[in-house]
C-alpha cells in the first residue's frame, strides 16, 4: 500500500505540472515571444518601422521607442519627470503612455496624467480609461512636447489617432460621470483639424464632437483608409457591460455595427496594413461571460477577420483549445495591439490577473 500511495502521489504531481494550456493556434501563428516583460500599449510605424510602447519603469510609466529587434531603445518621456511643461508640473509618477504614430512616423500622440491625478494613481487612471489625463504631442525623437487638452478633474482622454493624411487627430473623451450612459460614464469622440509647421510645432485649428451611438462609452481605434470614416467601440445596442465594433461614415453619417454581438465584449479594431481585407480585434466570444458578476470577470482573446471569416488567434484563457468552457484560474486579457508594416507580426498587450495583482507583458505574435 505504501508503494501504491507513492505511485499515486507521483502521478498527481506529474499531472499537475503538465502545461496543458494552448497559447495560440498553430495553424495561424508560428510563434509567440516576449517583446517587453513590462510593456503596455504600443504602435508600429508603417513608414519608419519603429515601435513605440509604454512600459512600467521604477513604479512609473514612460514611452520607449525601439527597433523591431529591440535595439536602439530610448526613453522618450523620462525627461518630463519633475519638470514644468506647458504650465503643468509633471510628477515623476505621472503616467506617460498610449503612444500613436502619424503615418510619416515623425510625430507621436500620447497621454499624460494632469494635476487632478492623485498620488495613489489607481489602475483605472493610468492603464484603462485615461482618467485625469490630457492629450499630448511630441516629435519621434522626444525633443518637442506640447499639451493639447486641459481636462477637468475626473475626465478622460483615450486612444488618440492621426488621420492618414496627417491633417486630423481623433480621440475618445469622457465628459460626464453619468452612470446611465455606461459603467464608465458618458463619452464622445472628438476629431480636430491640426497643422504642423516647419519647426514641428502642432496647432489645433478646430474640433467637432461625435456621438454616433448617443450618450454612451466610446473608444477610438482607427481612421478608414480614405479618412472619411472612423472605427470605434461602443456599448450601443448591447448589454450594459458589453461592447461592439462600429464604423461611422463622417460624410453620410451612416453607422455600421461590425460585430453585432450584444452580449460579448468586442474591442480594438485594427486593420492589417498589408491586407485591406483583414483586421484584428479582441473578443470575449470564446466563453459565456456573465457580466453581472463584475468587470473583473472579463477575459479576452485575439481574433482575425479575413474576408469575413473570423478565426481565433490566441487561447490563453482556455485549458483546452476545443473546449472553451474549461478556463484557466488566472484571468487573461489581450488588449491594445498593432501590426507590423508587412502584416506578418502583431504586438499585443497581455494582462494576467490574480487576486491582488495584475501583470502586463508586450507579446510579439508571429503569423504563418
Amino acid at each position: 500500500m505504501k508503494n501504491l500511495s507513492v505511485l499515486v502521489l507521483c502521478c498527481i504531481v506529474l499531472f499537475s505540472c503538465k502545461k496543458d494550456k494552448i497559447d495560440f493556434d498553430e495553424d495561424l501563428v508560428s510563434s509567440v515571444e516576449t517583446f517587453a516583460s513590462n510593456g503596455g500599449r504600443c504602435d508600429w510605424s508603417v513608414t519608419t518601422n519603429k515601435i513605440v510602447y509604454d512600459a512600467e519603469i521604477d513604479d512609473h510609466w514612460d514611452i520607449i521607442i525601439s527597433n523591431p529587434d529591440k535595439t536602439g531603445q530610448f526613453n522618450l518621456t523620462e525627461d518630463m519627470s519633475n519638470q514644468v511643461i506647458e504650465g503643468q508640473m509633471i510628477e515623476s509618477w505621472h503616467y506617460r503612455g498610449q503612444p500613436a504614430f502619424d503615418k510619416s512616423g515623425q510625430y507621436i500622440l500620447f497621454q499624460v496624467h494632469n494635476e487632478h491625478a492623485s498620488s495613489s494613481h489607481p489602475s483605472e487612471e493610468h492603464l484603462s480609461l485615461g482618467v485625469n489625463q490630457d492629450l499630448w504631442y511630441m516629435t519621434a525623437d522626444g525633443s518637442i512636447k506640447q499639451k493639447l487638452t486641459d481636462n477637468s478633474a475626473g475626465m478622460s482622454v483615450l486612444h488618440p489617432k492621426f488621420s492618414h493624411d496627417g491633417t486630423k487627430i481623433m480621440w475618445a473623451e469622457k465628459y460626464s460621470e453619468n452612470e446611465n450612459a455606461s459603467i464608465f460614464g458618458a463619452w464622445r469622440i472628438r476629431i480636430a483639424d491640426v497643422s504642423i509647421d516647419a519647426n514641428d510645432s502642432i496647432q489645433v485649428l478646430a474640433s467637432n464632437t461625435y456621438q454616433p451611438c448617443g450618450e454612451k462609452w466610446y473608444e477610438t481605434h482607427a481612421f478608414s483608409d480614405d479618412d472619411q470614416g472612423i472605427y470605434f467601440s461602443c456599448n450601443y445596442e448591447t448589454d450594459f457591460k458589453a461592447s461592439d465594433l462600429f464604423k461611422y461614415d463622417l460624410n453620410t453619417q451612416t453607422l455600421t455595427n461590425i460585430t453585432n454581438n450584444p452580449t460579448e465584449w468586442e474591442e480594438m479594431y485594427n486593420p492589417n496594413p498589408a491586407n485591406p481585407n483583414e483586421y484584428s480585434f479582441i473578443s470575449s466570444r470564446f466563453f459565456d461571460w456573465n457580466n453581472s458578476l463584475g468587470w473583473a470577470t472579463l477575459r479576452t482573446e485575439l481574433y482575425l477577420n479575413t474576408n469575413g471569416e473570423i478565426k481565433q488567434l490566441t487561447y490563453y484563457n482556455q485549458l483546452r483549445k476545443k473546449n472553451g468552457k474549461r478556463l484557466t484560474k488566472e484571468h487573461y486579457f489581450i488588449g491594445d495591439h498593432c501590426w507590423a508594416p508587412d502584416g506578418k507580426s502583431i504586438l499585443a498587450i497581455l494582462a494576467s490577473a490574480k487576486i491582488g495583482s495584475t501583470n502586463t507583458t508586450l507579446l510579439k505574435i508571429n503569423l504563418n
